[in-house]
């Protein structure tokens, strides 16, 4: 069984619209980062193809050679309904795929690799049996509270924390806390919106990517890699930082 990795994209966001395709740095775009990312997990051995509904978007795809393909209107139109969103899946063959978020230019192709390697329990074996779901996950060393209407008075689980004064709960650590160190701290972990590896089958029977009770959970190893691009500002910070630090463009 072959695993596809792909991603899709539209110009219609919102809150930073047609930040694929507009100049992002110094002559490049977020597009352009991505394609070459599944330029080299194709050369790795993995199919790729990156999906949208736009003939800008693919004469793009086309430029690197990477297959193009056609997301349905209501797939295009759609930010809120995962089945709609990813609904052009069902027209494909194959029924495992690794969606890469393309709004994260500095998720290397190593990372990529890295996590599909651990989620197969092989190292970069395209053609392997996958056997369960992947999610990426970010790690945070630090002090995390929340409100404590979130819980209820008396609903805070014991493990996260403790009720605090003023409307606050701890999630990993106790009233007791004497000393801040973040090197010992308990971890706390996030979704990283990066890599999710799934069935077709269990998207088009769930209309989500899977039973959260079978999903593999992997760490994503640098936190640095998951500045994920939303808003003008992102756009912004994210683009001079991309730049700024490096001697010439890296898009991989």
């Amino acid at each position: 069984m072959t695993l596809q990795v792909f991603s899709h994209g539209r110009t219609a966001s919102t809150r930073c619209p047609n930040k694929l395709m507009r100049p992002f740095g110094q002559g490049s775009s977020l597009l352009d980062i991505l394609l070459t990312k599944l330029q080299n997990l194709r050369e790795i051995g993995y199919p790729v193809f990156f999906a949208s509904a736009e003939s800008a978007i693919a004469t793009k795809c086309g430029q690197y050679g990477i297959d193009h393909v056609w997301r349905t209107g209501p797939s295009a139109a759609n930010s809120e309904d995962t089945g709609i969103i990813f609904d052009y899946l069902e027209a494909l063959e194959g029924d495992w795929f690794l969606f890469i978020n393309p709004c994260l230019p500095f998720l290397s192709t190593e990372s990529i690799a890295a996590f599909i390697g651990e989620a197969l329990s092989f190292q970069c074996r395209p053609a392997v049996k996958v056997d369960r779901p992947a999610f990426g996950i970010r790690r945070h060393g630090n002090y995390y509270l929340t409100p404590e209407s979130v819980w209820g008075t008396s609903d805070v689980p014991s493990r996260i924390g403790v009720d605090l004064e003023d409307g606050w709960a701890a999630i990993n650590w106790t009233d007791n806390l004497s000393h801040l160190d973040t090197r010992s701290v308990d971890p706390v972990y996030s979704f990283a919106h990066a890599l999710y590896l799934f069935r077709k089958s269990d998207l088009l029977e769930r209309g989500f990517f899977w039973d959260w009770n079978e999903v593999k959970l992997i760490p994503l190893q640098n936190p640095n890699e998951l500045w994920d691009i939303d808003t003008e500002e992102d756009f912004k910070a994210a683009s001079d930082r991309y730049y700024g630090s490096l001697a010439r463009p890296r898009l991989d």
